[in-house]
């Protein structure tokens, strides 16, 4: 639902999008071919770490904390509001700066050195890009890609058991500690739990539906063996239960940190473009399953004509 906060909530009409191929959320319109493009967005060497602290031995520590921002001050408080509803002493955040403000960099290292033992800011001065701030949505779900792929494959520390996400607009639902790690502890064919949340491309579907899908896979044998793969987003919310899907966001999610060195952070697998789709279809191909617990309904936050609202 669409809320301007702190108006009322009121429940949102839910359709169906026509999905063929890949998934409308995450068309990548640049050919293979193209390196230079995504060069041109991503320059690795732009990117550095602004300061780190660590814990000898890890001691105490449990799960990584990951989270990118980029710029959307408007919603930091809420971001943080969020994170405190997390065991935060028994967390290694790594946090990942795009926002290319110093006033918010600094607000993110004051945070950091008041909430955490154990730490690291990164700073990418490449351009951001961000639904306040584009229509190009393929810009974004790259820009991401390089941001989950630096931070998980090369920032994060392996040897701890957990590694949660939480994105900088989204706040983290009560209870969603305690109902992920408990999912993940009695369930061992899962490998990644994630809360319920919609997606804000309000500019493109005026209507809000959940960040949740189911693939479909077809292959060939014999001939040249290709692989067709299609995703439908799952259309149906619900207030309570958890689901086993397909593939879901990474605001408010939670992984076993040995499937990251396992699996990688990939981009296009299959035909299946975008971070948070591989993840998923990639997790269900190794054997694992992702579950969706509905009853975590995370606020995800936008502004729309400058006034801040959040979804949920």
């Amino acid at each position: 639902m669409r809320v301007q906060a702190p108006t009322k909530v009121v429940p949102p009409h839910m359709y169906r999008l026509p999905m063929s191929g890949v998934s409308a959320e995450h068309v990548d319109p640049f050919d293979d071919g193209l390196d230079e493009v995504r060069e041109s967005l991503h320059d690795k060497r732009l990117v550095s770490t602004v300061c780190k602290k660590r814990v000898k031995g890890n001691k105490g520590l449990a799960f990584n904390l990951v989270s990118g921002f980029a710029g959307k001050d408007f919603c930091f408080s809420d971001y943080m509001r969020g994170i405190r509803r997390l065991p935060l002493s028994e967390a290694h955040a790594v946090w990942y700066d795009n926002s290319n403000d110093p006033k918010v960099r600094a607000k993110l290292l004051a945070a950091l050195k008041e909430n955490f033992r154990s730490y690291e800011l990164i700073e990418d001065k490449n351009r951001s890009y961000t639904c306040e701030s584009t229509e190009d949505y393929a810009k974004i779900s790259w820009r991401c890609h390089c941001f989950y792929n630096e931070v998980m494959e090369r920032r994060i520390i392996k040897s701890l058991p957990l590694t949660m996400s939480v994105e900088d607009d989204v706040e983290v639902p009560k209870n969603a500690w305690r109902n992920l790690t408990t999912i993940l502890a009695h369930y061992p064919q899962v490998g990644t739990a994630v809360s319920a949340c919609l997606s804000r491309r309000l500019k493109d579907y005026p209507q809000a539906h959940p960040l949740a899908f189911d693939f479909d896979r077809y292959e060939r044998v014999g001939g040249d063996g290709a692989v067709m793969v299609t995703s439908a987003r799952i259309m149906v919310p619900k207030q309570l239960g958890v689901d086993m899907i397909g593939a879901a966001h990474m605001g408010c999610w939670l992984t076993r940190t040995k499937l990251i060195s396992q699996i990688g952070f990939n981009y296009n697998v299959d035909g299946v473009r975008g971070q948070d789709l591989c993840w998923g279809y990639e997790l269900n191909r190794a054997g694992y399953r992702m579950a969706m617990d509905w009853s975590l309904q995370a606020k995800h936050y936008h502004l729309n004509d400058g006034v801040k609202e959040f979804l949920v």
